[in-house]
């Protein structure tokens, strides 16, 4: 009981300075999903070719794991999420000022590459940090972010679509995506917050995690 209670603490510790960055860049990305078609549409995509440019933001998510781990190995998970963030930002705005259909798959292509190399920054970090008994839970509930975003995300577009239209939905991705590093500038240390939740378990718990 004292080992659950342990882990509950540690987890949540791990909300702040983990988690709700996560959270912040899947809302954004999530914000773009009913978006992408309707900016297709409006640029002369037929059905087919919409389809194919929204399935892009997940095939750039598959294409961008093996570039994004070489940014992590190499500049370490902080740095290679600040990156994905700027880079996310920045190919959002390409995407709202895009003349025709190529600079808009490429936008979006370029959106998921930034979500691949966000989301194994964040997975490597609680590889390494997190205790082995508790890894599986916390690599669970960072899953889980992504679900809150891509839920929360399209409710959040959709009062700015009956406000200012459906083009003004890439600048709610470039505030989330803002709003990540700013969370990743004055949010506590990770390794800090983690060291002093380990603090705060047992001595026999602790010392069966070491």
């Amino acid at each position: 009981m004292a080992e659950r209670g342990g882990q509950g603490a540690f987890l949540r510790g791990l909300f702040v300075p983990v988690y709700l960055p996560a959270i912040l860049f899947a809302t954004g990305e999530g914000a773009l999903i009913p978006v992408v078609p309707l900016t297709a549409t409006a640029l002369g995509a037929n059905l087919a070719v919409a389809g194919i440019i929204s399935g892009l933001l997940m095939i750039g998510v598959v294409i961008g794991d093996i570039p994004s781990s070489a940014v992590v190995a190499r500049w370490g998970e902080e740095v290679a999420m600040r990156v994905a963030g700027v880079l996310a930002a920045l190919a959002a705005v390409v995407c709202w000022a895009a003349p025709n259909l190529v600079v808009l798959a490429a936008g979006v292509l370029v959106v998921g590459i930034a979500s691949a190399t966000f989301n194994l920054a964040r997975h490597s970090f609680l590889t390494t940090w997190t205790p082995t008994a508790y890894r599986a839970r916390a690599m669970s509930l960072l899953g889980g972010t992504s679900r809150v975003g891509y839920f929360v995300g399209p409710f959040l577009a959709a009062p700015v679509i009956a406000l200012w239209g459906s083009h003004s939905v890439y600048w709610l991705h470039v505030a989330a995506c803002a709003a990540v590093l700013v969370a990743l500038q004055v949010m506590p240390d990770p390794k800090t917050v983690l060291q002093l939740s380990l603090i705060h378990i047992s001595e026999p718990t602790r010392l069966a995690l070491i």
